[in-house]
């Protein structure tokens, strides 16, 4: 089995996601994120320039070792009370249970334009794992992450409220 200093979701999740998203926000948001359907092309788009970034370096783990490159489609759930409150968790498929990162949350509204992932973490002294909120945000011609606390993954809908009070406080 090969040795890769990088997974396939970690790229997908943290380099090609934010990339794509916050290089065109106009078409982002007023193309794919109003269409259920666009949003898997989005997604189907993504892993493909994943897979040809990996393809061309051996350290990255290639689609093809989580089944990325035969998903039919990705999970996808709104959560919020409304569409100005809300956001859209995609589940990133595929995972073992102590994976880089679980899914991703983007706000429906460009207003409140944040990307979020929860991304797995340990602590130094003790070698816990656990799950942080990575928040990404735009900033001059690309973007900016930073991480935050634990985050909340008790449950399928505990991440995506989290996020939402962070957000809309």
């Amino acid at each position: 089995m090969a040795e890769y200093q990088t997974t396939f979701n970690y790229l997908l999740s943290h380099k090609v996601m934010p990339d794509m998203i916050f290089r065109d926000l106009d078409l982002f948001y007023n193309t794919i994120m109003v269409n259920p359907d666009n949003m898997q092309i989005f997604m189907k788009n993504c892993v493909k320039i994943a897979d040809d970034i990996a393809s061309q370096i051996p350290e990255i783990e290639p689609a093809s070792v989580k089944g990325f490159d035969t998903l039919e489609g990705f999970n996808m759930r709104p959560f919020g009370d409304t569409v100005e409150k809300g956001v859209i968790s995609i589940l990133i498929p595929n995972c073992e249970e102590q994976c880089d990162s679980l899914m991703v949350i983007v706000p429906f509204v460009r207003e409140k334009l944040r990307y979020f992932t929860c991304e797995l973490s340990s602590d130094l002294t003790t070698g816990e794992l656990f799950y942080i909120i990575g928040e990404w945000t735009p900033e001059g011609d690309g973007f900016k992450h930073s991480n935050f606390g634990k985050a909340d993954t008790s449950s399928i809908e505990s991440f995506p409220n989290q996020v939402i009070k962070m957000i809309y406080g």
